[in-house]
């Protein structure tokens, strides 16, 4: 009898899954069924996001999704337990599930809303897949892992059909070509009651145009599964015709008798006036307007001309005084620019001489670097690129420069460094700004001092 964790009893051997291994389980402490999901962390940052994204995915119910009970670490490995119905993996009887075209419709119309409201919360865009679903005893598809993000193809719409072309085939495989996926469809959904077979590929094909959304991919499915009934349109059509011949009739009996037409006046049209007299009637007017526009193009030229002369010959404007330099600001003020803790100031450098005593911040004596790779432009890539993922401020302090520097690049964040004397050994960070823990945007910076070792 195999146990994991020391506490789960493995009901069957684990099975390759969505970023990690499951496993069916039976918890003897609680005395219930749960399925087992887990996987390998290689550094303590990537175990601490893991964590941090299966705490988020906890938090979300929804009866679609399968609910996370516990979340720990054992080792190099961070598991999650969830909430196990009897059922079985989709993946491992797909080619014994026996359903007809509307049976795999339907499945797949209930599953969308589902999805949709996922994305709505912001979940990640987990896959929509054979291996990625669980099938209840009620028939009702559940989607097992949610807390991290597929690759293109299972995702999304595009997940959706290759989840469709799956229940098609009967195999846990995606397509290898558009054609092989047109054909598969237009085979498997024949005898639907809102279209062909043709018309069910042409709607499954779109799911691979780039505009296409799983909203437009539902609307397919209930014209698919839906359709008006040609009996009763043509019934009610003939009704509507009837009813119109009826009122017909019934508007021409009741219209008194029309008198009987007067005889038609004929009108000659007037004859076309001759050359001599069109030009007895051309006005005064008429005659002087293409002088009057010549007139206005000359005055235009001329207006031109002067403007022009004059921008040529117009003398030089005076030249600015050059600035002159500024004094330091008063010793009762240089508190601004260096702080108690003997951190440098942001302030200009000074040509005075600070007082006897002062603290002052030279560039020598802490100088500010920043090595992120966004830093020098300025840059806000989150800005930059329209979006507003979340994140959260690592934890610096304490660590060597270069493992502070991967931990705020593997966090999406920027960030700048300073450097200052300290008691801490050499190129450890002494403190942080803002502190760990604070929710940010990928893009934002964050700030830390390191210490260049005690003075000498």
């Amino acid at each position: 009898m195999q146990f994991f964790a020391d506490r789960y009893q493995l009901s069957e051997p684990w099975s390759k899954a969505a970023d990690g291994w499951l496993a069916a389980a039976r918890d003897p402490k609680l005395g219930r069924e749960v399925l087992l999901w887990r996987t390998v962390v290689l550094s303590d940052v990537e175990k601490e996001e893991l964590l941090r994204r299966l705490g988020a995915a906890a938090r979300y119910s929804h009866n679609r999704f399968m609910h996370i009970l516990d979340v720990s670490v054992t080792g190099t490995e961070v598991y999650a337990v969830l909430a196990k119905k009897e059922g079985f993996r989709l993946s491992d009887r797909i080619h014994a599930l026996g359903w007809n075209s509307r049976d795999i419709l339907e499945r797949l119309k209930e599953l969308i809303p589902a999805i949709r409201e996922a994305k709505r919360e912001r979940l990640p865009d987990f896959a929509i897949t054979a291996d990625n679903l669980w099938l209840d005893h009620t028939g009702r598809l559940q989607i097992i892992q949610y807390w991290l993000a597929a690759p293109e193809k299972e995702r999304d719409v595009y997940g959706f059909a290759t989840l469709l072309y799956q229940l098609c085939t009967g195999g846990t495989e995606g397509p290898a070509s558009m054609r092989e996926f047109q054909q598969a469809i237009s085979h498997r959904l024949d005898g639907l009651p809102g279209g062909t077979s043709q018309a069910a590929a042409d709607w499954a094909s779109s799911a691979f145009l780039p505009s296409c959304t799983l909203r437009q991919i539902e609307e397919g499915l209930e014209r698919l599964l839906t359709p008006r009934q040609e009996k009763n349109v043509a019934a009610e059509q003939a009704g509507v015709g009837a009813a119109a011949t009826h009122n017909r009739s019934r508007k021409k009996a009741e219209e008194p008798a029309k008198p009987a037409k007067e005889p038609v006046r004929q009108y000659t049209a007037p004859a076309a006036p001759t050359e001599d007299e069109e030009e007895e009637e051309v006005s005064p007017s008429s005659r002087l307007r293409p002088w009057l526009i010549f007139s206005g193009i000359v005055m235009l030229i001329g207006f031109l001309g002067v403007f022009g002369v004059w921008f040529v010959t117009r003398p030089p404007s005076a030249e600015a005084p050059a600035p002159t330099a500024t004094t330091a600001p008063a010793a009762g003020s240089g508190g601004a620019s260096a702080s108690a803790n003997g951190s440098p100031g942001k302030g200009t450098a000074s040509s005075a001489k600070p007082p006897a005593g002062a603290a002052s911040a030279t560039p020598s004596a802490s100088p500010r670097v920043s090595l992120s790779p966004s830093t020098a432009s300025g840059a806000n890539p989150s800005t930059a690129a329209g979006q507003s993922e979340q994140t959260t401020v690592p934890a610096l302090t304490g660590k060597t420069l270069e493992e502070a520097s991967q931990a705020a690049l593997k966090a999406g964040m920027r960030y700048e460094y300073l450097l200052e004397n300290g008691d801490a050994a050499q190129n450890t960070v002494l403190r942080q700004e803002p502190a760990a823990g604070t929710p940010a945007v990928k893009g934002d910076k964050v700030v830390f001092w390191v210490s260049k070792g005690k003075p000498q």
